[in-house]
Order: C-alpha cells, then sequence, then structure tokens
C-alpha cells in the first residue's frame, strides 16, 4: 500500500531542510541537485499558499544554503497546516 501524498511531502521536504542544515554546518553549500529542487519548489510555492508563507524575492534566487532554508520552511508550515486542518488561517507566529 502506497503513502499518501502529504505523508511523503511531510517526509520529504524536513530531510530536504536537514541535508541543506547538515550542508551549513560543515561550512558547505547545498549540493547543485538539492538546490535544483529547492528552486523549481520556490517556483511552485507562490502558487499555492497564502501571502504570510511566501519567502522573500531575494532568497528565492538561492544564493546561500539559508534561502534554501526560507524556501523549505514555509513549504513544511504549509504542509502541516493542511494535515491540522488550518490552512491559510494564520500566520502562526504569535507564540
Amino acid at each position: 500500500m502506497e503513502a499518501p501524498a502529504w505523508e511523503h511531502r511531510l517526509t520529504r521536504l524536513p530531510q530536504r531542510a536537514l541535508e541543506v542544515k547538515r550542508r551549513m554546518l560543515a561550512g558547505e553549500a547545498p549540493a547543485n541537485e538539492l538546490a535544483v529542487r529547492v528552486h523549481r519548489l520556490s517556483d511552485k510555492l507562490p502558487a499555492r499558499v497564502p501571502d504570510y508563507l511566501h519567502p522573500p524575492a531575494q532568497q528565492r534566487l538561492l544564493g546561500t544554503a539559508d534561502d534554501c532554508l526560507a524556501i523549505l520552511e514555509p513549504a513544511v508550515n504549509w504542509e502541516a497546516e493542511k494535515l491540522y486542518g488550518v490552512e491559510a488561517l494564520g500566520p502562526f507566529d504569535e507564540f
């Protein structure tokens, strides 16, 4: 039996974020393949998420590993919002 799509996304996105963070801590840039995947995500994200989850335009250039994380974080947040049935009711940063 195949895992639901949301489960796949909620597994894959944090794994990519962890890979970026590991590379940051090692002083390395994200691998090209990872950067390409994050760039594709950054192209799709604005059309799919509410304004409060849009990454800044400068970070969509993916100049640094921090920029990759700035794209992955709202994508993970969006998937979590959908999972809990609170999509587009945020932002949830008041805590």
